[in-house]
């Protein structure tokens, strides 16, 4: 009685705090067995002589017993859910923002939660059809003033899946926070679409593959692990270390964690090479100064590109943006000249404009000298 009251009060308190889903009765099942400090706790109350006997022996026998009915209690907890579900009252399916003639083709984004907000918005810019699947109420109220396609309900159910179009879903991704949530709703997804795609949250941290009966879901989306590079980048760019070797860096350790999705989606290595060509390049600006050596010549009379390797992508003139200005424009005092290239070009360049320019500068200052046989003292 005291185990079954004691999961009871702590599945109630889970729940009062937003937790749904399976996650109260995993707390209730989980609460069975009795914590092992109780044979701490009789043994000093037996020797104390503040416990009879009698009443030890019970106690332990008791805790054995609740240690024993542990396992197969915690393995109830799924069978248990999922007949709760069917025996539950399914509510009509809250919507908004979907076409009266239902989705196809389209990405799930099941679990609800920022991540999915973000996905949502990310997904919603690019004008991909799509549809939210927001357990929570007060998180469906804020994401529907974003203007997202949302679906309020538990990703679990039958009608929310029905609701959803899973059947013609191309993509399901799950930002569900829980390993027993994501099965859960897995499974109820594979009685509807075999063949379907799933991504899911990397909930352990350990990365690597999520078992499934009909596919593998690759475990790739591991948001502590993408926050810790986006703060590494920020503490390189402060420490001006060169943009093209703070994604060279980075992309190793990608590489080292998301190998294996890498290898099986060419399109996936194919962005990530056209991402570090992009790295290696540099957007930069540059005034013309009077009297200086690029005053009154054209693009092509100055040869920029054969001289220095760079090109001209814009000229920026009272104020007024000139792209993709042709051989023939003529540079003039005050001309801001955006000039793209490697970051050794661009410096070139800027030395070749302006001698005293602070790059120039630090580029061109050679090392202490040391006495002779300094070194060896």
């Amino acid at each position: 009685a005291v185990a079954v009251g004691r999961g009871v009060i702590l599945s109630a308190t889970v729940r009062l705090f937003g937790f749904r889903n399976v996650i109260p009765a995993a707390v209730f099942f989980g609460m069975i067995p009795i914590s092992e400090i109780a044979f701490i706790l009789l043994q000093a109350g037996l020797d104390s002589g503040a416990v009879p006997w009698d009443v030890y022996s019970f106690a332990l026998n008791t805790v054995i017993l609740s240690m024993l009915l542990g396992p197969p209690a915690t393995a109830l907890t799924a069978p248990v859910y999922a007949l709760l579900k069917r025996r539950r009252k399914v509510d009509a399916v809250q919507t908004v923002n979907i076409s009266p003639d239902g989705l196809s083709g389209h990405v799930i984004v099941a679990g609800g939660g920022i991540f999915a907000r973000h996905i949502g918005l990310v997904l919603h810019s690019m004008r991909l059809p799509y549809v939210v699947i927001e357990p929570n109420h007060a998180l469906f109220l804020e994401a529907k003033k974003k203007g997202l396609r949302l679906l309020l309900g538990d990703p679990g159910q039958d009608a929310v899946l029905e609701a959803a179009c899973v059947e013609k879903a191309k993509l399901l991704v799950l930002t569900l926070h829980g390993a027993l949530e994501i099965q859960d709703v897995v499974s109820a997804v594979r009685k509807r679409n075999r063949t379907l795609r799933i991504l899911a949250r990397d909930v352990s941290g350990e990365g690597g593959e999520f078992p499934d009966e009909d596919r593998e879901i690759s475990r790739i989306i591991q948001p502590e692990f993408e926050a810790g590079l986006e703060m590494a980048r920020q503490a390189l760019i402060h420490l001006d270390v060169p943009g093209a070797t703070i994604h060279r860096e980075l992309e190793t350790l990608r590489r080292n964690v998301y190998g294996p999705l890498r290898e099986n989606n060419a399109d996936y290595g194919l962005l990530s090479q056209l991402l570090h060509a992009a790295s290696t390049l540099e957007l930069e600006w540059e005034a013309i100064h009077k009297d200086g050596p690029l005053e009154g010549k054209t693009i092509a009379g100055a040869n920029i590109r054969a001289e220095f390797g760079v090109s001209v992508v814009a000229v920026l003139r009272d104020g007024a943006l000139l792209p993709n200005p042709g051989g023939d424009f003529i540079l003039r005092e005050g001309d801001l000249v955006g000039i793209i290239g490697t970051m050794e070009q661009n410096q070139k360049f800027f030395c070749f404009l302006d001698e005293q320019n602070e790059r120039c500068r630090c580029a061109s200052a050679e090392p202490p000298k040391t006495e002779k046989g300094e070194n060896e003292k």
